[in-house]
């Protein structure tokens, strides 16, 4: 049976989503997807926290947030976290002409903006984390203050719908994912996060997102000044970059993995705390699960591009785009565990192209 993704529905759930913004772009990718769905009413973002501090973390970030449609969200930061390391590529032509100190300095601190934003909510959260664990480790960790009378696992428990957390290898491979081991407090976070936790936590690991290709669509389709294509550019990924974080974002906003075309394996999920290494015991009354791919590659790309593209557009004309189909159901429209039929790629396109079928853009 032909299957199709369908539009997702205008649920407006708040979210915060916490990145390390730090050697990667494929963040920056994911802020576009988080961004479209904010354009068409699935969700609201109520904040930012950047877990990785470098030079221009904070200039960088407001600045993509304003070329994203996305002005005024407030940006918290982990002022201690100096230590990451790494090479930043494309955050420093995003941030020039910027006080590159005094927008980290005025910065809140990511812990206290967790705080404060659950604090003032009013219906439950979805978090969404797609960097390294240490900020969400010391929001648990944090006591009541002038916020909040209640701890953070007590306002976790009564705020938070949900995490959705980028990392670790659920495939039964050895090797640490780079969120859970890239220094040692990242694998301890990781493992106190996966072991306190009080509420439900899905997870993306590295095996799902690793030959999925998005962003160069913007190469080959945008004319118009983009911030995204030139991100992409200056990291050295204009044909497109494996898309961890937008895949997550995605199935996040939408609130199911199936509605993006993944299936699940409940359980409970552990990192070693001394080198992040993963390992997952089966459970259905775990409150973790990892989610297992359906689709091929092609699939998934051509969806994460058509979002991309198609708020490009919107950005650009300031006009509504064309109706994107994005939810993995049937002709019917019934969800579907069926596998989609895939759209025929070009026959000179690389990973993650547009396939050569019909086009909602």
């Amino acid at each position: 049976m032909q299957q199709v993704f369908a539009m997702p529905e205008k649920r407006k759930t708040p979210v915060i989503l916490g990145t390390d913004w730090h050697t990667d772009c494929d963040d920056a990718v994911a802020i576009r997807i988080l961004a479209w769905h904010q354009w068409k009413g699935c969700v609201r973002l109520l904040g930012v926290s950047i877990d990785s501090a470098m030079a221009c973390s904070a200039a960088s970030m407001r600045a993509f947030l304003t070329h994203e449609g996305l002005r005024g969200v407030p940006v918290g930061l982990d002022h201690q976290a100096t230590d990451y390391g790494g090479v930043t590529r494309y955050q420093p032509r995003l941030a020039a002409g910027m006080d590159w100190e005094a927008e980290n300095r005025s910065c809140e601190e990511a812990v206290r903006l967790y705080r404060r934003l659950l604090a003032e909510a009013r219906q439950p959260v979805t978090l969404i984390e797609i960097g390294f664990l240490q900020v969400l480790e010391a929001l648990m960790d944090s006591g009541p203050d002038d916020l909040s009378p209640l701890s953070g696992r007590e306002l976790i428990a009564s705020r938070v719908s949900e995490l959705w957390v980028m990392g670790g290898r659920w495939d039964g491979a050895e090797q640490p994912e780079f969120n859970f081991s890239k220094i040692p407090r990242a694998s301890r976070a990781a493992h106190r996060v996966l072991e306190g936790w009080p509420g439900e936590v899905t997870l993306l690991g590295w095996e799902a997102g690793c030959s999925v290709y998005s962003g160069g669509v913007l190469e080959r389709a945008c004319t118009w000044d983009d911030a995204l294509k030139t991100v992409l550019r200056d990291h050295g990924a204009a044909s497109g970059r494996p898309s961890w974080d937008p895949l997550l974002v995605w199935m996040a906003c939408l609130g199911d993995p199936a509605r993006a075309g993944f299936d699940t394996v409940r359980g409970w999920a552990r990192a070693n705390a001394a080198d992040g290494r993963t390992h997952f015991v089966p459970d259905p009354a775990g409150r973790h699960r990892y989610v297992v791919r359906r689709c091929s590659d092609a699939v998934y790309g051509e969806q994460l591009d058509r979002m991309i593209l198609g708020y490009s557009r919107h950005l650009h004309t300031l006009e509504p785009a064309p109706e994107t189909v994005l939810e993995y159901k049937n002709k019917k429209g019934e969800k579907s565990n069926e596998t989609p039929v895939h759209p025929r790629p070009a026959a000179d396109a690389g990973p993650g192209a547009v396939g050569v079928g019909p086009s909602v853009l």
